[in-house]
């Protein structure tokens, strides 16, 4: 009987850790634990948002990520200016039914659509040392039916994250379908806070980008409490464009930053919270 309770016990024991193991994303390390809280578009909230089989996946040695993301992008273009009229990304629905009909068909007289993928994963290594964090962004995207790449006009990438961390090591790259490196900017830097950066994806066409950067902070501050590290596309589809703000508090990041003066322009955003600061 006794080894019966025994056995009862330990596997009750191995319930609870496996589904501990599960629901939570955890590093080698109790405090940099973290989950992907949700992707979501603030301009198209029904966006049809498609993930790997592996999303959200648990890894004590190496990474913990959100891993590709790709929303379908349609935008009309006007075929007297060349112009982009509209842009926006695509409800399931509405995929649903361009899959079942010729998504060559123009939707408004004197009118081209085009249709597009963008990929977006952001993703933390296992950090070299207790409350250090690698930050990493990759974009990509991927050409459909229609005129190839995406609308011109600036788009941006970047990080926020609350905590007050400090960042160093920041850095980012890409290369354009024809093989050749990207151009990038910075479009806002503010310490402890977030840094974006701003390129042209169209002109050349842009195939990916990586951005990276490093937050550390020496001693933590937040009293057990936690805060949030969020990852950011904004594309554009206009010619000017404003400005960039970066908007953070310690124990949250909302959208990350948003761009001013800019009403052609839908985002993606990613983000991950749990992270003692």
């Amino acid at each position: 009987m006794r080894k019966l309770y025994k056995f009862a016990f330990v596997f009750i024991l191995t319930a609870i850790l496996t589904i501990c193991l599960t629901e939570t994303s955890i590093f080698a390390n109790e405090n940099i634990q973290g989950t992907c809280e949700y992707i979501y578009s603030p301009e198209f909230p029904n966006a049809y948002i498609e993930t790997s089989d592996d999303q959200n996946s648990v890894s004590l040695l190496n990474d913990i990520k959100i891993t590709e993301v790709t929303v379908y992008v349609q935008e009309i273009i006007d075929n007297e200016s060349n112009s982009c009229i509209s842009s926006k990304l695509l409800s399931k629905e509405e995929i649903d039914v361009l899959k079942a009909s010729d998504i060559n068909n123009a939707i408004y007289p004197g009118t081209t659509s085009t249709y597009q993928k963008l990929k977006l994963i952001f993703s933390i290594p296992s950090q070299s040392s207790n409350n250090t964090y690698d930050l990493r962004a990759y974009a990509k995207w991927s050409g459909g039916s229609g005129i190839s790449g995406p609308a011109a006009g600036d788009d941006f990438v970047g990080f926020a994250w609350g905590g007050k961390f400090d960042s160093f090591s920041r850095s980012i790259s890409g290369r354009t379908i024809a093989g050749s490196s990207m151009s990038f900017y910075s479009a806002d830097y503010i310490a402890n806070t977030g840094c974006v950066w701003g390129f042209n994806e169209s002109a050349p066409q842009m195939d990916y980008l990586n951005a990276y950067i490093t937050l550390n902070k020496n001693t933590l501050t937040g009293g057990g409490n936690t805060t949030a590290f969020v990852a950011k596309y904004i594309h554009t589809y206009q010619s000017s464009v404003g400005n960039i703000s970066l908007s953070v508090t310690s124990s949250g990041v909302g959208g990350g930053f948003t761009l001013s003066s800019c009403p052609k322009q839908w985002s993606l955003v990613a983000t991950l919270t749990g992270f003692q600061y």
